[in-house]
């Protein structure tokens, strides 16, 4: 499901530092050794009370044997290591989502009128400049990125450190994002309504 347009427009840091409930559920995914594979805005969702679920587990793997090689999942939203069909894990979900963060923040993936560039730029110098207004966002926001979409798996974050960003510790409550979600739903229906 695309972000509608106006929805997009509205969200702020303060939206995205609702980051923590995330990642609790990838906390939880890579201790018990599993990718998803396939994270991306489509697969994140928020339900009305401001609650963050994670959907589509078929390309969910266990990668307790060992890492992956094979190349799975969104071209907008794959890991350089994925990319370029080098062994993957668990880190590939980290860099998918900050592409999914980088998506609200500047309304659509990086490179996301050619899948082709896209896996050409990641599997080859990552994601240089992924801010399209970057005087609109806070240090801690673009910190935060930088830890996930470091190029060399090794050295991006993984979940559990995230959770100590301190972006992630200012996540706005839950019930704040509650409410931004019913604005959200009620210009959408109000959008919507057919005056005869």
């Amino acid at each position: 499901m695309r972000v509608p347009c106006h929805v997009r427009s509205c969200v702020c840091d303060e939206h995205l530092s609702d980051v923590k409930r995330w990642s609790h559920h990838q906390v939880y995914l890579h201790d018990n050794k599993l990718a998803h594979r396939d994270l991306k805005s489509g697969n994140i969702m928020m339900t009305i009370k401001g609650q963050i679920k994670l959907i589509d587990f078929g390309l969910c793997v266990d990668v307790a044997p060992g890492p992956r090689n094979d190349m799975v999942g969104s071209p907008f939203w794959m890991a350089p290591e994925m990319v370029g069909r080098r062994p993957h894990s668990t880190p590939v979900d980290i860099w998918s989502f900050a592409i999914s963060l980088l998506e609200l923040a500047n309304k659509d993936p990086p490179h996301r009128k050619s899948s082709i560039k896209c896996m050409f730029t990641f599997g080859t110098v990552g994601c240089p400049d992924p801010l399209n207004e970057p005087a609109k966002w806070s240090p801690t926001f673009k910190d935060f990125l930088a830890q996930c979409l470091q190029v060399d798996p090794a050295q991006r974050a993984t979940a559990r450190q995230l959770l100590r960003h301190p972006f992630v510790l200012k996540t706005a409550a839950q019930k704040q994002m509650a409410h931004l979600i019913n604005q959200i739903f009620m210009q959408t229906a109000i959008s919507q309504v057919v005056i005869t």
